[in-house]
């Protein structure tokens, strides 16, 4: 051990000293080896150029920032060129929101399957779809989600409109209905019965 040992430092030595070319010797070296000078090592190789093909992925900053970079490309490059702050992969697709305000902006979002849901906002419905993408839902309108069907009970709502005009409506949901097909001329209950 001792002479294998004797021999490595001697042959380094001689490497510093310049009085012979590193190149032959370049296979006899340890790439892990303390002593190895760092000519003979192979410097990594950052990519040069990325493709321009959006397929975003999320990573996490050291302070624990969220980044969208637009394909695992940009992300590698990235972390090649800027060793001391690497991003940890998260995720493929854009980051998920870490939290969400509790203002409540009503989204309506309907499933694949056909199934209606109320968000609290946007930001909720981008969460819902980040953590569970096998159950995404899609943005149908601003506010609560109309009902697309209503009994036939009748069971009579007086409504009106901002200028005064009444109308009657079969039951509560054929209003909701006609309010949300109809947000520009949006009726309130007067009493419920005829007018």
């Amino acid at each position: 051990m001792f002479i294998k040992s004797t021999v490595a430092f001697a042959l380094v030595a001689v490497l510093f000293s310049g009085s012979i070319s590193a190149a032959p010797f370049a296979s006899l070296v340890r790439r892990d080896d303390a002593l190895a000078p760092a000519a003979v090592t192979d410097a990594k190789k950052c990519p040069d150029m990325c493709t321009m093909q959006y397929e975003p992925v999320c990573a996490k900053s050291p302070s624990g920032a969220l980044q969208v970079f637009s394909n695992p490309c940009t992300l590698d490059s990235h972390n090649c060129r800027n060793p001391k702050e690497l991003f940890t992969f998260l995720n493929k697709g854009e980051c998920c929101p870490v939290a969400c305000t509790k203002q409540y902006a009503p989204i309506c979002a309907a499933s694949a399957s056909g199934e209606l849901k109320v968000f609290g906002n946007a930001c909720m419905l981008k969460l819902h779809n980040c953590e569970k993408p096998q159950a995404n839902f899609t943005f149908q309108n601003q506010g609560e989600c109309c009902p697309t069907a209503c009994t036939m009970d009748y069971r009579p709502v007086c409504a009106i409109t901002a200028t005064g005009e009444r109308r009657v409506f079969g039951n509560a949901c054929t209003l909701k209905a006609h309010n949300c097909a109809h947000p520009e001329e949006t009726l309130t209950v007067q009493n419920e019965g005829e007018c």
